[in-house]
């Protein structure tokens, strides 16, 4: 699940230039797998206690694969877009399923150690490990390539969970019921227009251009809308009580530091790529410096 993201995220300056996109629009279309990443984990978290884990990863996976093979010949930016979304809630899907099983099968005094620096690790670990396979084909061979790598890992992934999985686990599933939908729709498109605001906002002057102004007027809307219908219904998309906390706001904050110093990495992987000229291979030797 997240190779699949990390592989967007190394091949940029290939699609700016395959598809004669604009470095805001390939920024904005990984800016559209987080959103889906973000609208995704509230309600996946009814949804992998509902359906089967076997069926709900076969499902998970074979979405994914889908997806990769679309890329492979999408040349539509607006299509590229939708398909990056799509991404995001696929790679939910599989890390959010992950993280839950990783924390059910060790003991409990292990659990809030072992399990997110095992989830966390291979997040950091990823892009490098995509990276030295996108490497050598960049270099190599066509960029696009890399999706039927993907493909492949994918396919082998799908039949490591038919084997290994269950078909039944014994756990009563825990009914859908409530599920805020109307919620999820402003939360994603309060997402969406604050992205499109600041990624394209110092591109077109800022509120000088009409959309900028649409987009931004969307988003206080959208928020607004949705913080209402977040302390109004009994079971929100988010449970808005938790800013109560003072535990909760530094765990914020530690998050919030933790990604701020994990972006900087890709600050300096954009000024030796861009900058410097480095290619993909001294750019992934350097990755492998910080994994060590």
């Amino acid at each position: 699940g997240i190779v699949q993201f990390a592989a967007f995220a190394m091949s940029q300056q290939y699609v700016v230039s395959s598809m004669g996109a604009q470095p805001e629009d390939v920024t904005f279309a990984l800016q559209m797998t987080y959103v889906g990443i973000l609208v995704t984990l509230p309600i996946h978290f009814r949804l992998i206690r509902y359906f089967e884990v076997r069926n709900y990863l076969i499902f998970a996976i074979t979405l994914g694969l889908l997806l990769s093979i679309t890329c492979i010949y999408t040349a539509d930016l607006v299509l590229f877009f939708i398909f990056r979304f799509l991404q995001g809630i696929v790679v939910c899907m599989i890390c959010g399923s992950m993280l839950m099983m990783l924390s059910t099968y060790l003991k409990p005094g292990y659990r809030q150690i072992a399990a997110p620096s095992i989830f966390y690790g291979t997040i950091l670990s990823s892009g490098v490990l995509i990276g030295l396979v996108f490497s050598a084909v960049a270099l190599n061979q066509d960029w696009k390539e890399i999706y039927w790598y993907l493909i492949a890992f994918q396919a082998i992934s799908l039949v490591l969970i038919v084997i290994v999985f269950n078909p039944r686990s014994g756990i009563r599933p825990f009914p859908l019921y409530q599920i805020d939908w109307a919620g999820s729709v402003f939360f994603l498109t309060a997402g969406l227009s604050l992205a499109y605001t600041l990624i394209y906002g110092s591109k077109y002057y800022w509120f000088a251009d009409p959309g900028i102004r649409f987009s931004s007027c969307l988003f206080v809307l959208m928020l607004l809308l949705f913080l209402f219908r977040a302390a109004t219904v009994k079971r929100p998309l988010i449970n808005i009580d938790a800013f109560k906390y003072k535990k909760f706001w530094a765990g914020l904050i530690l998050l919030a530091l933790y990604y701020g110093i994990k972006d900087s990495l890709n600050l300096v992987f954009g000024y030796t790529g861009g900058v410097l000229q480095w290619g993909p291979a001294q750019i992934m030797a350097l990755g492998l410096v910080n994994e060590a």
